[in-house]
């Protein structure tokens, strides 16, 4: 016991005591206290941010919101199967049966490079200030259209809040309008 404690009264130690939480992350104040109106699997979307798979991006100062879908590329397999087609052709003329085989699975290799490509569909924001910047990638393009909703909400709901007369605008780009 220590001089100072009264006698009867246990001894107050500084770990004894648990200390409150800090307000928010790092002892900062949260950034974004409005709870995400879209959420699905790793993304949400608020009226500021967008946190997709553990980055976030911000929305603030946002003019447009412009989806990009990707489409396969046909140059790597119609090459891989121009070669398939030749060393097929030669092995043909010079009676090899693996330079056929050969042939036939460059064949396959050029099908398969052509079937699993993957797919990107991407969103790109255009910012009042600065260059156009991507804030999500994905996959399927269902859950990038219910993305884009999210943010073209979001969006609308910054605007009616700040009394803007001009709602930002999105648009749809086919990879193959390049």
């Amino acid at each position: 016991m220590s001089e100072s404690a009264a006698p009867g009264t246990p001894e107050a130690s500084p770990l004894s005591r648990p200390t409150p939480p800090a307000p928010g992350p790092r002892g900062r104040a949260p950034v974004d206290t409005t709870p995400p109106f879209f959420q699905e699997g790793e993304v949400s979307v608020s009226t500021t941010r967008i946190v997709a798979y553990g980055t976030p991006a911000s929305l603030v100062g946002v003019k447009s919101v412009r989806l990009f879908v990707d489409k396969p590329h046909l140059r790597f397999a119609i090459i891989i199967l121009l070669a398939g087609i030749g060393v097929g052709a030669y092995g043909a003329m010079i009676r090899n049966s693996p330079a056929c085989a050969l042939g036939v699975m460059l064949a396959v290799v050029s099908y398969l490079t052509y079937r699993f490509q993957n797919m990107r569909h991407k969103l790109f924001v255009t910012r009042e200030t600065g260059p156009e910047a991507e804030i999500f990638v994905a996959g399927n393009l269902d859950f990038t259209h219910r993305v884009l909703a999210a943010v073209e909400q979001a969006l609308a709901q910054q605007a009616q809040t700040a009394g803007a007369a001009s709602a930002p605008t999105a648009t749809y780009q086919d990879a193959s309008v390049r």
